[in-house]
């Protein structure tokens, strides 16, 4: 799990009923509601805030281990971080975005 800059939201995994892989979603600490960030068919997990709190990290299992992308919050956009290899996992992003 992860707090949001403005601690008013929570980064979680949640793993599909029936499927067995994972998502990310995002709970509002202050109204109690949640969304799903990713939904795709492989297991995407560990989420980690931009420090503008509008985008997040993840890794997305897609066939060569988990592998890092980033989502706009705002326009739902992903975009691939590295190139695909290796073993990828966001756990913190520092406070001027520059560096996981």
């Amino acid at each position: 799990m992860a707090l949001s800059p403005d601690g008013r939201h929570l980064l979680f995994d949640r793993t599909r009923p029936g499927i067995g892989t994972w998502d990310v979603w995002i709970l509002d600490l202050e109204r109690g509601g949640e969304e799903r960030v990713t939904s795709g068919p492989d297991t995407e997990l560990a989420g980690a805030w931009l420090p503008d709190g509008r985008g997040v990290f993840y890794s997305a299992n897609r066939g060569l281990g988990p592998q890092l992308v980033r989502r706009d919050l705002e326009t739902g956009r992903d975009e691939d971080v590295i190139p695909a290899s290796g073993f990828h996992y966001a756990e913190s992003v520092s406070p001027d975005g520059r560096t996981l």
